[in-house]
């Protein structure tokens, strides 16, 4: 599977000015991919994947790799990002990598780790590659099913995801459903197709958001159109939207999913702006 090109609006702005909102929004983009994917490429507890994001996002800062990127942009971002995960993953053994430590004590290892990501880490294997895809798309449909989760519960109408919930990720029936929530069986069957159409077109807007921050306006429908495709080409290998979304109670224990904006996360904003304003 190969990623259409990772355009230049985000990208620019970090390799440029570095604000601390726009390094924020890179994180958020992809401070989770990252920890999933070091999470099962690397059989690691997601504490330990976190040190792994950690040092990946240093040596992403300290190799200066997107303004390099940018200058020769022969890999594509996330295939970039992976292939730092696995050098950091690999080296793991042979360094004690604490988040500090990596930078200050290991000058040499952050030459090696810089050198091999910025050319690709071997461009003709697609397994890390799909599976760093995998983490991404993943973590887009968590936080979609998070944000819609918030909107249902504000509004009043919880009973909606439970709908939700009853059906995809217990197999109960409609009329199961309607007995648990004290609901007409019509009314059960109306919040599952609104609400599940609901979580599609907040899927569809995510999507097209998270497009639109890395390429230019002029080629946003089209970029969007590819990623969108790839994305239901993914989801059709999970068993649809239903399969992906029983994969996410399981993996995550219901909607208790765990939070975006983490200490470790925040910790690894302060450094990445502390460190670009130097």
């Amino acid at each position: 599977m190969s990623f259409p090109a990772t355009r230049h609006s985000l990208i620019q702005r970090l390799a440029v000015t570095g604000a601390e909102e726009d390094w924020r929004q890179f994180l958020e983009d992809y401070w989770q991919p990252v920890c999933r994917f070091a999470a099962n490429w690397g059989r690691l507890r997601f504490e330990d994947a976190e040190d792994v994001g950690s040092a990946t996002f240093q040596v992403v800062l300290a190799g200066n790799l997107l303004q390099r990127w940018l200058q020769q942009p022969t890999a594509k971002l996330r295939t970039l990002l992976c292939a730092v995960v696995r050098k950091v993953l690999a080296n793991r053994e042979r360094v004690d990598i604490g988040r500090q430590r990596l930078l200050r004590e290991n000058r040499e290892l952050l030459q090696e780790l810089m050198a091999v990501s910025f050319d690709g880490d071997e461009p003709a294997s697609s397994e890390p590659q799909d599976a760093f895809y995998a983490a991404w798309a993943e973590e887009l449909i968590t936080g979609t099913l998070r944000t819609l989760h918030a909107e249902l519960l504000e509004s009043g109408r919880a009973d909606q995801f439970r709908v939700l919930f009853g059906r995809v990720c217990e197999g109960l029936t409609t009329a199961e459903v309607a007995d648990c929530l004290g609901l007409p069986a019509t009314t059960v069957e109306n919040h599952f197709k609104r609400t599940k159409q609901r979580l599609a077109d907040q899927l569809e807007q995510a999507t097209r958001r998270h497009v639109a921050r890395y390429c230019p306006v002029e080629d946003v429908e089209a970029e969007f159109q590819n990623e969108w495709q790839r994305l239901s080409e993914y989801l059709a290998r999970q068993g649809g939207l239903d399969g992906m979304l029983r994969q996410t109670f399981d993996r995550d224990e219901g909607i208790s999913l765990r939070p975006r904006g983490s200490a470790i996360m925040q910790s690894v904003l302060k450094t990445l702006t502390d460190d670009h304003g130097r």
